[in-house]
């Protein structure tokens, strides 16, 4: 009997011993790992803080930077997201990688997702890459009057996917921007002067030079026709019965559409009042026919 107990006991202190033994491991394991966990986290706090203000201070001299740069204000604001973006995602994984979390799978896995958005997204993103292509290339500002495959009007807005123009009858057309970079542009209000080109036809019959002078007055007289580069007048071919003089004369960009009014309705009056006969119909009723360029016609 007295041996059975002491066997007892004996088993009883072996099981205590051992789960001390366990527990004082478990205890040593919890301690390390925490005090390792905690060594980490507080290397990746300060870390995190410092990468925090380092991207501050990178973001405030990248717009600096590009506040003195001709880019326009939705480009520049671009550039500063990516940027932003590509330094936090950074920041965030190197913290993660100091507390000993598998970011690879997770490279991985955002990696997968942008393939996936990019061939979703694909059209959008071509008009994005459009948009930044017009922003830093600007073949046109904001308020010029261009010809975009065909397309006329007012440049109202420039945005990162498309370009807004209202038209000359008030109509907003939305123009992807990656059609854009593929077509051809006409932009009329790049230079601030521009050439004005009209033909006008007299008889065959009648003085070309006295016409030609008549003309050339009218032009001078005008007070918006500029006088440097001289303008030009002269016979430029001879068509249907018709002498065809061509009148060449700069002008102001903004002033356009008023001289070439004016010139089509004074130069009429002008030849009418020298009793030059123009091309027309057997009853000799005088009729003047002036080449209008096409491309503007409806801007006017």
């Amino acid at each position: 009997m007295e041996g059975t107990t002491s066997e007892v006991a004996e088993s009883i202190a072996q099981v205590t011993n051992d789960v001390a033994g366990n527990v004082t491991h478990l205890y040593d394991t919890a301690i390390s790992w925490v005090s390792a966990l905690g060594l980490n986290l507080v290397s990746a706090v300060i870390v995190f803080f410092i990468g925090w203000f380092l991207i501050k201070g990178i973001l405030s001299l990248a717009h600096r930077a590009l506040e003195r740069s001709s880019l326009g204000q939705e480009l520049y604001t671009f550039i500063l997201s990516v940027i932003r973006i590509t330094l936090i995602v950074m920041l965030a994984i190197t913290c993660a990688g100091m507390l000993e979390i598998n970011v690879s799978s997770f490279i991985t896995a955002l990696g997968a997702a942008g393939l996936a958005v990019g061939l979703a997204l694909q059209n959008s993103l071509t008009n994005l890459a459009g948009g930044v292509f017009i922003l830093m290339t600007k073949p046109f500002s904001q308020g010029d009057f261009v010809d975009i495959g065909g397309l006329t009007g007012n440049v109202s807005e420039i945005q990162l996917v498309h370009t807004i123009l209202l038209t000359a009858d008030n109509k907003k057309v939305f123009i992807p921007n990656g059609d854009i970079t593929s077509a051809r542009i006409i932009n009329y209000s790049a230079e601030k002067t521009r050439r004005l080109d009209l033909i006008f036809h007299i008889a065959l019959v009648e003085d070309f030079v006295r016409a030609e002078q008549i003309l050339m007055k009218t032009i001078l007289d005008h007070p918006l026709s500029l006088k440097e580069p001289e303008p030009l007048v002269r016979v430029g071919s001879y068509a249907d019965g018709t002498i065809q003089i061509e009148c060449k004369v700069w002008v102001d960009t903004e002033n356009y559409w008023a001289l070439y009014y004016d010139l089509i309705e004074q130069g009429k009056k002008a030849l009418d009042e020298a009793q030059i006969q123009l091309p027309g119909p057997a009853n000799n009723m005088n009729v003047n026919v002036v080449q209008v360029p096409q491309a503007e016609k409806a801007a006017g």
